[in-house]
């Protein structure tokens, strides 16, 4: 991954931790972000040295005032053409394969909003789009007929798209049907 990558997911992450924050303060939601399970081994000035204890889980998760579990995973993207489910695989063996799509649809299953939120990042014109793919109990990504789709098309994916000037849990609350009266 780039540093130009990099930084902009960690801007990404940074906004979503920000609107989790504004959420709590309203009482609408209770939602953090779930740490990677790193142990550093050694540090030496600048240089750290470490390894994952576990596979990490999904990247947020919480309750709605409602008392519906959410879970999801955020991405950011600078793909020109397509959003690649593959970005949640993992490598290893085939059992670790699919670890965080299989998280999400365990969760959809008992109930929880279940997604994965991505930010599609268009350098040349500086424009940022931001979607919802929602995942349900079957793994299913985006209401995708075909469970076993890799990618969709930035064409195709106009309806997960949030409406611009839209923060992207005021999307959810209307994608979900979700009772925020607060």
């Amino acid at each position: 991954m780039s540093k130009q990558n990099a930084k902009s997911g960690t801007s990404f992450q940074n906004e979503i931790r920000d609107d989790c924050e504004w959420l709590e303060s309203r009482q609408l939601a209770h939602i953090v972000e779930i740490p990677d399970p790193f142990r550093v081994r050694s540090y030496n000035g600048a240089r750290v040295t470490g390894h994952f204890e576990s596979p990490k889980e999904v990247d947020f998760a919480g309750t709605l005032a409602s008392g519906r579990s959410i879970v999801f995973e955020a991405k950011a993207t600078k793909a020109a053409t397509r959003f690649s489910f593959a970005k949640l695989e993992t490598s290893g063996t085939e059992e670790e394969q699919n670890r965080q799509r299989d998280l999400l649809a365990r969760h959809a299953a008992m109930g929880a909003v279940s997604f994965v939120l991505v930010r599609r990042i268009v350098p040349d014109r500086i424009q940022q789009f931001t979607y919802i793919f929602p995942v349900d109990a079957a793994g299913v990504i985006g209401n995708t007929p075909d469970h076993e789709r890799r990618s969709i098309n930035w064409d195709d994916a106009g309806r997960f798209a949030v409406p611009r000037g839209r923060h992207w849990w005021w999307h959810l609350v209307q994608l979900y049907e979700l009772p925020f009266e607060r």
